[in-house]
């Protein structure tokens, strides 16, 4: 990881490379005309959505509808818990 020995690391550091220490990783450099999926990644869409992005959209608000609508449920819940003399022992 470094030729420094670790005693003369500032403790910040020392804290860091210890909890990395763990991990067994390879760092390796690969130029950027040659990382085709990070500039993939880094760049904004072109084009209209593919099927599959469509579908993933749709499934997201579908969730995001259940959870607004299960969120009443769980403030009734909270409260009939708040009153349960069971709940309140534990």
């Amino acid at each position: 990881m470094g030729v420094k020995d670790l005693d003369q690391l500032p403790a910040r550091i020392l804290r860091l490379r210890l909890r990395l220490m763990r991990y067994a990783s390879k760092i390796e450099y690969i130029p950027g005309s040659r990382n085709h999926v990070a500039d993939a990644l880094s760049r904004a869409p072109s084009g209209l959505p593919s099927r599959i992005d469509v579908m993933l959209v749709e499934e997201l608000e579908a969730s995001t509808s259940i959870i607004s609508s299960i969120n009443p449920m769980i403030e009734e819940i909270k409260e009939a818990q708040q009153l349960d003399a069971v709940c309140q022992e534990v």
